[in-house]
């Protein structure tokens, strides 16, 4: 038999939390922390970088929050910021590093699968063993240096 609380005399009050910001607005406010600071630096993300050397100032403390304000938004969007590809970032399909626009690939990703087109399908594990020859991958047709 399970206990159930006896009825509460108080109204149950409504969850109550940050409100949530449009990219616009955190981008705003991102805007207004790099020209009060002169902040000229970005990162991949499109975010301030670390005020290195600048621990326990005001500018430290804003910072702090605005990181936080900039991953609650980013993590409440689904992980990417911006409502344009010029704003979104995703991993290059090849490294998986950032990369713009998304679905794109660096120039030198870009040229490895072209180099990997142009051999065929079947040079993908002669590359891998010529790259990394201590896996122990056997390559039928190469000799294995000892």
């Amino acid at each position: 038999m399970t206990k159930v609380a006896p009825p509460s005399k108080f109204k149950e009050m409504a969850k109550t939390g940050r409100p949530s910001l449009t990219p616009e607005q955190v981008q705003e406010r991102i805007d207004a922390y790099c020209s009060r600071y002169e902040v000229s630096e970005l990162n991949d993300a499109g975010f301030p970088i670390f005020p290195a050397g600048l621990r326990e100032t005001q500018q430290h403390r804003e910072w702090i929050a605005l990181y936080q304000l900039f991953n609650r938004a980013r993590k409440r969007s689904g992980g990417t910021m911006g409502d344009g590809a010029a704003t979104r970032l995703e991993g290059c399909p090849v490294c998986l590093r950032p990369v713009r626009p998304p679905g794109s690939r660096h120039d030198e990703c870009e040229t490895a699968v072209g180099l990997i087109r142009k051999l065929g399908p079947e040079s993908v594990d002669r590359i891998r063993a010529a790259a990394f020859p201590d896996h122990g991958r056997p390559v039928v047709g190469t000799k294995r240096r000892v």
